[in-house]
C-alpha cells in the first residue's frame, strides 16, 4: 500500500542513518544526486541581479523574434536582459586565460551578437564564473568594441563562492564598469 513511497523512505533513512555512497563494495544502498550546473548558475545570477539592481528592470529568459517570415520564425532568448540595453549571457564554463581569446568559443559571440540585433542592445556580456588562475578579480571585466558598430562586448566573472551580498556587490561592478566603458568608447 505505501510502496510508491517506498524510495522517499529509503532516502530518508539513509540520510537520518548518515550513510553516504561511497566507491566501496559493500550492501548499503546509496543515491546519486546530480545538478546542471549551467541552469543553476543562470537562476542564481538573475536571481541576484534582480536583488542587487531593483528597482532597476531584469528580466530572464525573455523571448524575442529575430527572423520572421512567412515560413521562418526564430527567437532568440538570452539568459538576462537588463533595463533592455544590457545583455547578458550566463556561462558555466571556465575561462582559461593562456588560451586565445580566454578560451571563448566562437559560437558565443555569435549568439550574443544575435542577441544584440535582436534587442537593439549595446551592451554585451558574458559572465562567467570566476577561479582563483584568472588575472582579474570577480566582478572586473574585460572589455572590446564589436568591429563596424557601436555595440561593446565584455567578459566578466563572479564569484558564487562568496557570500551572497559579496556576489550581488560583483553584479553591479560589473554592469557599472559597462556602462562605463561604452559612454567613454562611444562619447
Amino acid at each position: 500500500t505505501n510502496d510508491a513511497l517506498r524510495p522517499l523512505h529509503d532516502l530518508g533513512r539513509h540520510f537520518l542513518a548518515r550513510e553516504w555512497q561511497a566507491t566501496m563494495i559493500g550492501e548499503i544502498g546509496g543515491i546519486s544526486l546530480l545538478f546542471e550546473m549551467y541552469d543553476l548558475f543562470e537562476k542564481y545570477v538573475g536571481r541576484m541581479l534582480r536583488i542587487a539592481l531593483a528597482p532597476v528592470s531584469v528580466n530572464l529568459r525573455q523571448e524575442r523574434v529575430l527572423i520572421s517570415g512567412s515560413h521562418l520564425g526564430f527567437k532568440v532568448i538570452p539568459d538576462i536582459v537588463i533595463k533592455d540595453e544590457i545583455i547578458m549571457d550566463a556561462k558555466w564554463k571556465q575561462l582559461e586565460p593562456a588560451e586565445p581569446n580566454f578560451g571563448v568559443q566562437s559560437r558565443d559571440i555569435y549568439q550574443m551578437l544575435a542577441y544584440a540585433r535582436a534587442y537593439c542592445a549595446k551592451h554585451l556580456v558574458l559572465l562567467y564564473p570566476w577561479y582563483k588562475d584568472l588575472q582579474k578579480d570577480p566582478g572586473e571585466c574585460w572589455h572590446s568594441s564589436v568591429t563596424g558598430s557601436n555595440v561593446t562586448l565584455s567578459i566578466a566573472t563572479v564569484d558564487v563562492g562568496k557570500p551572497t551580498e559579496d556576489v550581488k556587490v560583483q553584479l553591479r561592478n560589473i554592469v557599472s564598469s559597462v556602462q562605463k566603458h561604452r559612454n567613454l568608447v562611444h562619447s
